[in-house]
């Protein structure tokens, strides 16, 4: 041969997972050869013949041992012969090649056979030949065979190595089913000959297969553009792991151009069609197209395929674009299939306000049009939609804002009326909030309830509840669910961390708050183990400001042992765990926001 092959071969990656690559190779080159014979797939046929290892067990579906292909193409004559023998021939490479197919075979089986049936000069030939990695190509015949004898190459790849056997025992159907998935678009615009696959045990036509078993559904529509007439075929495929959705330019019976559809609204990953799980492909031809095309097939000469609204192509003006064209019928097209995956996508967002975030209920009045631009990817994620609805929000609440406080600087007459309908937006904003709140709050209530029942100390039930994450310096709790004035600044006083017992100073308001947690446990007191003279007594030793109203508290499990005692005192307010527990709960039964 005319370079280093076996080294060549060698350093080619092929993954023990691609044992069908060197089959699709073939195909191909079948393709490309019936073209290049001109038959436009009139009587053209690809054969495949499986040859399986000699081996058998019940139930089982043994590796491949060999593939033969046959092919009625134009075969190898002279120039595809000496393409064939020249590593990464550029001969096809206009066409979309890369001269690698039989380094491909090379790569996965032991031995290629090839005999060739061709046509050149008027005359017709036999050319025969092996090739395998140590001898290259070797035992080459060529002779004159009979006007008579039918066109037609075969290419046996034999003895396939045990690495990539594995992945090919797999049953003819699903051989079938990969090379379908593999060549799709030849299938749907009628571009594949006639292609049979069979083995020892089954036989099948890939062609009818295709239309029985991967074909759905499809529509096709003929469209004019500035007195040019295009074909629009719509097509749902049964949809893999790996589909797309995609639009497909083609000429000549063969896809051009290939483009993924990023520009519909609420697209999901696969339709529902039939009650099979599908993906949509949009075809466009027709005769203008087959003329415009260059003769390789790989671009157009007036047509293009581009998103303008930048308005950076001004060179475009000279050209089609079928972009706008395209996208219009596919949307119309799509419509009713995507009008269940709206709804869908309304009903997620406005239920997951409803449940989870009643603070954007306005949203669904001021700015329904937004809502309903989210996106069904983000609907369906309620991690995505949490963020989505939250931008939203700041951006609703900066724009009324922003309005109202240019409307407060207006000194004309207009700004009472401007002012008025205002009010309402920031109304039913500060409403929604609060409903919020009143949710957030009976779900702390549902959580304290819970932890009581967990038997924790009084230790563990305030670190972990009341003061969580609290460090040192923290003015950050969740005390305020004892006093709602904590929830503003104040500081804590008291370095005990050893006790339970809190106090915090606000010195603007000459406020302070005491607070001892007792644990839930406890229902006995006496006056030698009375809680509330424990918070008095510490208490006594914080340096308070003297001036300051101090509230104190002391939350116990249960009051009884104090009552029956008689340890109240007037100064102290007793609270139990329970009456936190309700109070978070009571506004939220007692409301009508939720």
């Amino acid at each position: 041969m005319k370079f280093n092959f076996k080294n060549r071969v060698r350093n080619f990656k092929l993954a023990t997972g691609d044992s069908f690559v060197p089959l699709f190779e073939a195909i191909m080159n079948s393709i490309q050869a019936i073209e290049e014979r001109d038959h436009h797939f009139i009587n053209s046929f690809i054969k495949i013949r499986i040859e399986r290892d000699s081996y058998r067990i019940a139930d089982f579906t043994s590796g491949i041992f060999a593939i033969e292909i046959i092919d009625n193409g134009i075969g190898f004559i002279e120039c595809n012969y000496e393409s064939f023998i020249t590593s990464d021939s550029d001969y096809k490479i206009e066409r979309g090649g890369k001269g690698v197919g039989r380094i491909n075979w090379l790569k996965a089986f032991e031995m290629i056979y090839v005999t060739s049936i061709f046509e050149e000069n008027g005359k017709k030939y036999k050319r025969s030949f092996q090739f395998n990695i140590d001898d290259e190509i070797h035992n080459e015949t060529v002779k004159e065979v009979d006007s008579n004898t039918e066109i037609e190459t075969r290419i046996l790849l034999r003895n396939l190595y045990p690495e990539y056997r594995p992945v090919t025992e797999v049953s003819l159907k699903d051989i079938a089913s990969k090379i379908i998935e593999h060549f799709a678009t030849y299938f749907v615009i009628g571009s594949m000959p006639q292609i049979d696959i069979e083995d020892e045990i089954d036989k099948i036509n890939l062609n009818h297969f295709f239309e029985k078993e991967k074909f759905i559904k499809t529509q096709s529509k003929r469209i004019s553009y500035n007195n040019v007439e295009f074909d629009i075929r719509h097509v749902f495929l049964h949809a893999t792991t790996t589909s797309k959705h995609k639009i497909y330019i083609c000429a000549q019976n063969r896809v051009v151009c290939s483009y993924d559809i990023t520009n519909i609204e609420d697209i999901p990953n696969f339709f529902a069609i039939d009650g099979k799980k599908a993906i949509y492909q949009c075809y466009v031809s027709g005769e203008f197209l087959d003329k415009d095309v260059n003769s390789e097939r790989t671009y157009f000469s007036n047509v293009i395929f581009e998103n303008e609204k930048d308005e950076e192509f001004p060179h475009f003006e000279l050209a089609i674009n079928l972009y706008e064209l395209v996208y219009s019928e596919m949307r119309s097209f799509l419509t009713n299939y995507l009008e269940p995956m709206i709804n869908l996508r309304n009903n997620q967002v406005f239920d997951y306000i409803e449940s989870y975030c009643p603070q954007y209920k306005y949203l669904t009045k001021y700015a329904p049009d937004e809502l309903k631009n989210i996106s069904y990817h983000i609907a369906l994620n309620k991690d995505k939609l949490s963020m989505e609805l939250s931008r939203l929000n700041l951006k609703f609440n900066q724009k009324n804002y922003d309005r109202i406080h240019k409307t407060l600087q207006e000194g004309s007459s207009e700004a009472k009326d401007k002012l008025l309908k205002l009010v309402g937006p920031l109304s039913e904003n500060l409403h929604s909030e609060f409903a919020n709140l009143i949710l957030k709050r009976a779900v702390a209530g549902d959580i304290l309830e819970r932890l009581l029942k967990f038997n924790l100390s009084v230790e563990e039930l305030v670190k972990a509840y009341f003061i969580p994450g609290e460090d040192t310096f923290s003015n950050k709790t969740n005390l305020w669910l004892v006093d709602e004035k904590l929830a503003y600044v104040y500081e804590k006083l008291n370095q005990d961390d050893k006790s339970t017992f809190y106090v915090y100073e606000n010195k603007a308001l000459k406020e302070a708050i005491a607070l001892y947690f007792v644990d839930p446990s406890v229902i006995k007191f006496t006056k030698e183990d009375n809680p509330i003279d424990y918070l008095l007594e510490h208490l006594a030793k914080v340096p308070v400001d003297k001036s300051a109203k101090i509230t104190k508290y002391v939350i116990i499990g249960d009051t009884f042992g104090i009552v029956a005692e008689g340890l109240q005192n007037s100064e102290v307010l007793l609270l139990t765990y329970q009456d936190i527990v309700e109070n978070l709960k009571l506004k939220k039964r007692a409301s009508n926001l939720i």
